[in-house]
């Protein structure tokens, strides 16, 4: 049987010819000539990206990447080449010689996991050119109980989302733009600590925009003031949204309380793990389940606004509920521990525990 084998590999190592770049693939272990596997594509598609004149749609660019597209039956004529000789993937063997040519040709770097444009090329050897988006990361501080953090959820005064993004677009000359920030506020929340996030700009052609300009120009709208804004790999988009934050929150009470009531809910939450099922509002757009969530401390003071509470708390805690107790379905609540109704009257996060946020963008 093994014989046999031999006879066979050697009479297809005889008939199979190959181009001259699927030999060097091999070897050149197989006699030049009308190639086997590919069937001259290789050589037409390095001739046409030498002879290409591309031009680089994008101000600034600095990195490449490259797609290329091979023929299910060209793999499959490839396979039978290995079965008899071992070489290098022609997928491989092209995208190296087609980056070489392309850095050459334009001056660029290659980087396959953070480009400015992309470069497709098919079969046919033609050559398609996409601008790649523009990642910035940021804080955002919310000042307006009127905004909700993405677009089409609340008609009041926009977004926190548009109101960030139009203008980076505007500057980065792109064709759109998408917010990607760890969790959210509710629409009439403030956030005074400075929530994460990336703002992803489509088909930008200014590719090193003037960070402080878009800063001065968002902070003037007086809705939301943006910092720490710096451009980033499209990696940390999932760092960013996967994450999750434990937060310190003011809250305005309905009600005032006194030092008695404010000692029992002391004693009664604070170091505690509550539970909340999915509170009424939400639920239309939340899985209905019990979360266990650990509130670290609570605190009370006073200022020109009236009385409040902070409280820090695990994140994903919903604070509202925590404090009326969504009729039975958070427990313990300020209300339950009172034995009355109380309501949060304004609600601030003053505090994001996002330390760790700093290593990975810088």
């Amino acid at each position: 049987m093994d014989t046999c084998i031999k006879m066979l590999s050697a009479i297809f190592n005889c008939m199979v010819t190959l181009c001259e770049f699927c030999n060097q693939r091999f070897g050149k272990r197989f006699k030049e000539g009308e190639c086997y596997v590919c069937k001259g594509n290789v050589e037409r598609i390095i001739k046409n990206i030498e002879m290409a004149r591309i031009e680089i749609p994008v101000k600034n660019a600095e990195y490449f990447s490259i797609s290329t597209t091979i023929p299910e039956e060209v793999l499959l004529r490839e396979e039978d080449v290995f079965d008899i000789a071992l070489g290098e993937s022609i997928k491989s063997w092209l995208n190296a010689k087609v980056v070489e040519i392309l850095a050459k040709k334009t001056n660029l770097k290659y980087n396959a996991s953070s480009s400015d444009v992309n470069f497709t090329i098919d079969w046919a050897g033609n050559i398609f050119t996409s601008v790649k988006s523009l990642f910035i990361f940021g804080r955002y501080k919310k000042y307006s109980s009127e905004l909700s953090q993405s677009r089409g959820y609340w008609k009041g005064k926009g977004s926190v989302e548009e109101t960030i993004g139009r203008i980076m677009q505007e500057e980065c000359e792109g064709t759109g733009h998408s917010l990607h920030a760890s969790g959210r506020e509710d629409v009439d929340a403030l956030n005074f600590a400075g929530r994460p996030f990336v703002m992803e700009i489509s088909g930008a052609k200014e590719r090193k925009p003037n960070l402080e300009r878009i800063g001065e120009r968002i902070n003037k709208t007086n809705l939301v003031e943006v910092f720490d804004l710096k451009l980033v790999d499209g990696k940390v988009v999932g760092i960013i949204t996967d994450s999750h934050f434990d937060k310190t929150y003011r809250v305005y009470l309905s009600e005032r309380l006194s030092e008695e009531e404010m000692k029992k809910i002391k004693e009664g939450i604070e170091g505690k793990v509550i539970s909340q099922f999915t509170p009424k509002r939400v639920e239309k757009r939340r899985v209905k389940k019990v979360r266990k969530r650990r509130i670290y401390a609570v605190e009370f003071g006073e200022d020109g606004e009236g009385q409040y509470a902070e409280i820090e708390a695990e994140a994903g805690t919903y604070i509202k509920e925590l404090i009326n107790g969504d009729g039975g379905r958070t427990k313990p609540s300020f209300s339950e521990i009172l034995g009355r109704p109380l309501e949060c009257k304004k609600l601030i996060v003053i505090a994001i525990k996002d330390d760790f946020i700093k290593d990975v963008v810088g």
